[in-house]
């Protein structure tokens, strides 16, 4: 039984008819006489309450526990945290590398728990031991791995980018520094007998955690070195004052604690947790005092934007993903190229050492009689064989057929099946195995199917699609063995100069107009690329996202509200929190878009270039230098459409106003520069004058009867067609050969501009 106050271990033997109650006092409880004397009357009431059969007595034996074990692990943790602090000249380092010890205590556990290992008198001093020198060893490999980063991050690496190029050069020593410490202390794991049987709860417990974080330095340690150093520009950010009060109000925190539990246990516990939790409530504060003094003052001018190689893919593999699988698309381009990837140098390597891993595997299989120990290691031995028959099919020639490599997997499976069968006599594991095996195969075809477009679960057919679309379904959605989401680039590299004035973005629907203005918002993060402000990183620097105003194509408001009493809304969500400055700032936005008399009506009256004006006047309303405005005179009549314009350029006069629209008639008289954005790429950047420059020559205009209308209209780039009663006015572009009918030359538009670069752009492509 156990108490508050102590550990009571009840042990009864059968030759001497005795039990014997031995109970041991805490460091808490041995802290004040009161409760020594206490937790003595407590023992001694119960052992008066039992009830012994005849011939048996009771004995009580008082003890302390042993806490050695326990500061000689605090004191070997602290002197590695100070040599490691010194060697990296950093505190944060040594923290990332310790993250590999819980790992290993849970694998020291678990290898104890496994193996039958009980912590009994005699062998929880050598467990303990044990565990006292894993936190020596177990760092090691956090050691190659964290030097390899650090080295990479000097060179100028991505912290993403370093952490995933240290993974991939650090594999092999941390396996091979780990396997050799193994496989010398594997030895003292096995129950000789006689002297020897002191080191087994040692020898399994390092063999355990070892093991466990072998694999996990290479899981944990990049995920703790990202986490704490994004933790650290956070802290950075925050300032001295901002870290130092959230550090004061945990101390506070912590005293009442220990005041109200009196355990050094639980506020140590606590202490991450309430620092963690002050040091949020002082970010929100800051943002939200960083919030108003932007809202307040007035903005930097903005002179240009960059967007530098801008791509943007839909679909797309993460930074990670990307990063990782940069060998596999480097192959795939060999392969391309008709380069041959294969490096038989490194394959030879390989088979250097998995050779003898397969051979200790082997003997394991010899020595090891725990059903599920053994299930495991046939697995991996069968992966190893498997991969071992396919690296020397690539050293004796080109890969084998998929036949024969699909034949040589199915015998392994097969080997592997009768083996399991033979050594632990169960059937039921045996048919587990075979028909995992075959669901995961069934999956990945399924999948397949799904991915290469031979089957589209949108369209099926027949009368068995109602089962048949859900299983698809099923298999494509998957984690690793589903189908590949299809990729779609809606921006490919798109590199524009935007300076002050208003900027016409003109393209097709569906031509990646929206994407870029998204991006440029920080809506979106590009795959690629990147936007500068004035020559800041946008990405870096997020206070610049407070110079940028958007307007989305589609946007909502509240119509059962006034336009006043909306723009008072959003003020104060913007941050003014007086009330005169919200009110004439309102007043001002409403005066700008020439709402002012219209501004105590309802919105749900207002016509649709009104509503648009709202929009404008809610941009306004924090005082942007980028104004971003999407197809915002779609729908409208083409009286409002012209205020609208007028209004933009109004507004461009000291700021850019980027116009995304596909109506050129928007960009003709209001921007004095436009791109041209198709399939995701600039095909011109210039002015409109220089635009229609590029059709000079290319556009043609000819009045042709119905008989030699209908006879050309085919081979003809027609831009319009009009009846008259002379005959059918075709205009039209030529891009080689003059018409062998009457046609005259004329000046072109900013229309046939357009058609034209959309034409060549087509037929380049």
């Amino acid at each position: 039984m156990r108490t508050d106050e102590g550990r009571n271990t009840i042990l009864r033997t059968n030759q001497s008819r005795r039990v014997v109650l031995t109970y041991r006092f805490t460091s808490e409880v041995l802290d004040s006489q009161p409760r020594v004397d206490a937790a003595r009357d407590l023992v001694r009431l119960l052992v008066a309450d039992m009830v012994l059969p005849p011939g048996y007595t009771a004995e009580i034996v008082e003890g302390e526990v042993d806490t050695i074990y326990y500061w000689m692990m605090g004191i070997a943790a602290l002197l590695v945290y100070m040599i490691l602090a010194a060697l990296f000249e950093s505190f944060a380092s040594p923290i990332v590398i310790f993250c590999t010890l819980p790992t290993a205590v849970i694998g020291s556990c678990l290898a104890l728990l496994l193996t039958g290992t009980g912590l009994t008198s005699e062998a929880g001093p050598m467990a303990l031991l044990g565990f006292v020198v894993l936190i020596g060893i177990a760092v090691n490999n956090g050691i190659i791995l964290i030097d390899a980063v650090t080295g990479l991050r000097q060179r100028g690496f991505r912290r993403e980018r370093a952490v995933l190029a240290a993974g991939r050069s650090r594999v092999r020593p941390i396996l091979m520094t780990s396997a050799t410490t193994l496989l010398g202390i594997f030895p003292l794991t096995l129950a000789l007998g006689g002297d020897f049987e002191i080191w087994p709860p040692f020898a399994i417990t390092v063999v355990g955690g070892l093991a466990v974080s072998m694999v996990s330095t290479l899981i944990f340690v990049p995920v703790a070195y990202l986490g704490i150093d994004q933790v650290r520009h956070w802290l950075r950010s925050l300032g001295w004052l901002g870290v130092g009060l959230a550090t004061g109000a945990t101390a506070i925190a912590m005293a009442g604690v220990q005041l109200r539990y009196e355990s050094y246990f639980w506020t140590c516990l606590a202490a991450v947790p309430i620092w963690l939790l002050a040091l949020t409530a002082v970010w929100t504060v800051e943002c939200a005092h960083h919030a108003r003094a932007l809202a307040r003052r007035d903005r930097p001018p903005v002179d240009s934007i960059s967007l530098n190689t801008l791509t943007k893919t839909y679909g797309a593999p993460g930074r990670l993903r990307l990063e990782w699988g940069r060998f596999e698309r480097r192959t795939k381009q060999l392969i391309d190229a008709g380069i041959d990837p294969l490096d038989r140098r490194s394959v030879k390597d390989g088979l250097l050492w998995k050779s003898p891993l397969l051979a200790l595997l082997i003997f394991l299989h010899t020595y090891l009689v725990d059903p599920l120990w053994l299930y495991v290691i046939s697995a991996a031995t069968w992966g190893l064989l498997v991969h071992l028959t396919h690296s020397l099919g690539l050293l004796m020639g080109s890969p084998a057929p998929k036949a024969i490599t699909l034949g040589i997997r199915y015998f392994f499976l097969a080997l592997l099946l009768v083996y399991i069968q033979q050594r632990l006599e169960l059937p039921s594991v045996t048919i587990a195995t075979a028909l995992t095996f075959v669901a995961l195969r069934w999956i990945r075809w399924l999948a397949g199917r799904v991915e290469s477009g031979v089957v589209d679960i949108d369209r099926m057919s027949g009368r068995s699609r109602w089962l048949r679309g859900p299983v698809y379904r099923v298999a494509a959605a998957v984690p690793i063995l589903g189908a590949k989401k299809a990729t779609f680039t809606a921006l490919a590299g798109v590199n524009l100069e935007i300076g002050r004035g208003m900027f016409g973005l003109l393209g097709p629907n569906g031509a990646g107009k929206t994407t870029l203005m998204r991006i440029l918002c920080q809506v979106l993060e590009p795959t690629f690329g990147s936007v500068s402000v004035n020559g800041v990183n946008l990405a870096r620097h997020q206070q610049v996202q407070g110079l940028i105003g958007y307007l989305p194509q589609h946007f909502g408001t509240y119509d059962n509200m006034s336009g006043y009493d909306y723009l008072q809304y959003r003020g104060l969500l913007e941050g003014f929190k007086h009330k005169a400055e919200r009110e004439e700032r309102v007043l001002a936005c409403l005066e700008q878009v020439n709402l002012l008399d219209r501004k105590d009506d309802l919105i749900g009256t207002y016509s649709g270039g009104m509503k648009q004006r709202i929009g404008i006047a809610q941009m306004l309303l924090h005082m942007p230098q980028i104004m971003i405005v999407d197809e915002p005179t779609a729908g409208l009549d083409p009286v409002e459409r012209i205020r609208f314009r007028n209004l933009l350029a109004r507004l461009s006069k000291d700021r850019i106003v980027i116009f995304s629209t596909h109506i050129v008639e928007n960009i003709a008289g209001s921007c004095n520069r436009l791109a041209v954005i198709n399939s995701g790429r600039c095909i011109y950047t210039g002015s409109p004058d220089a635009m229609r420059v590029q059709a000079q020559g290319k556009v043609w205009e000819a009045v042709l009867d119905d008989e030699v209308f209908h006879q050309v209209e085919a081979d003809l780039d027609i831009i319009t067609h009009l009846r008259t009663p002379a005959g059918i006015r075709v205009r039209f572009l030529v891009t080689e050969s003059p018409p062998d009918f009457t046609a005259v030359d004329v000046e072109p538009t900013l229309e046939d501009a357009y058609i034209y670069l959309l034409g060549e752009h087509r037929r380049a492509a």
